[in-house]
C-alpha cells in the first residue's frame, strides 16, 4: 500500500538507516505533511567533541638533501576503527619552484621519522592524542602508493591550500594514508595538517 508523500528515492533512506543504524524496513518513508522543525549537526567545531569527534593539528618540514627526495605522510592504521578527514592541508615550498606529487592510497608503513603524538588536539577535552600517525622522510628514496591525487606547480616562498571548502574535505579510512612528496632532489617541503578522528558505527564498516 503506497504512502501520501511516498518518497521512491531510496538513498536517502538509506543513508539514515546506515547513519543510525536502525533495524528494519525504511525508517523515513514519506514526507510529513506538514513543515517539519529539524536540528542539523553540528553546530560548530565547539560541539564537535559532543559527537565524539577529537580534533587535531600539526606542521612538519623535512629536507632538503642533495642526493634524494624529500616527503611526508600521514596514515591510518588498518586495525584502527577510526576514520579521520582532513580539515585543512597547507603545502609550502621555502627553498626553490616545484612540482610536489600528492599520493593516497592503501599504505602500511610510515617514513623514516614518526613525528610525537603529544599536543595534536585542538581541544583538550577530546581526545589527547590522534589514532594516526604523521611522519617525515629526507633521505634515502619515497616511493609513491595508490594514485597520484595532485602534482601542484609552486613557486619559491609559496603555499596552497588544498582545502577551501567542506566538500574537499579528505576522509582517510582505516589502512590508507595521504602522502607528499617533493617534485625534485634537494628540497625541502613543508606541511600544515588539521583533522578530525571518531570511531567508525558497525554499521559503517561495510
Amino acid at each position: 500500500m503506497a504512502y501520501h508523500n511516498e518518497i521512491l528515492v531510496g538513498r536517502f533512506n538509506r543513508a539514515l538507516q546506515k547513519m543510525f543504524s536502525m533495524k528494519g524496513s525504511a525508517p523515513a518513508p514519506q514526507l510529513s505533511s506538514d513543515i517539519t522543525a529539524a536540528f542539523q549537526f553540528p553546530l560548530g567545531n565547539e560541539f564537535r567533541y559532543l559527537e565524539s569527534w577529537f580534533r587535531f593539528g600539526r606542521f612538519l618540514s623535512a629536507g632538503p638533501d642533495a642526493a634524494t627526495v624529500s616527503g611526508w605522510r600521514i596514515r591510518n592504521p588498518a586495525n584502527s576503527n577510526v576514520i579521520a578527514v582532513i580539515e585543512k592541508f597547507l603545502i609550502s615550498v621555502p627553498t626553490a619552484a616545484h612540482a610536489p606529487f600528492v599520493d593516497h592510497g592503501t599504505i602500511a608503513t610510515d617514513l623514516g621519522t614518526v613525528a610525537t603524538l603529544a599536543q595534536e588536539r585542538w581541544d583538550p577535552r577530546g581526545g589527547p592524542q590522534p589514532v594516526l600517525i604523521q611522519s617525515a622522510q629526507t633521505v634515502g628514496p619515497i616511493t609513491s602508493f595508490g594514485t597520484v591525487k595532485a602534482n601542484i606547480a609552486m613557486a619559491i616562498n609559496s603555499f596552497i591550500d588544498l582545502i577551501t571548502d567542506e566538500n574537499q574535505e579528505m576522509t582517510i579510512l582505516p589502512g590508507d594514508g595521504l602522502q607528499v612528496r617533493t617534485g625534485a632532489i634537494n628540497q625541502t617541503i613543508q606541511i600544515s595538517c588539521w583533522w578530525r578522528e571518531r570511531s567508525l558505527e558497525e554499521s559503517e564498516r561495510t
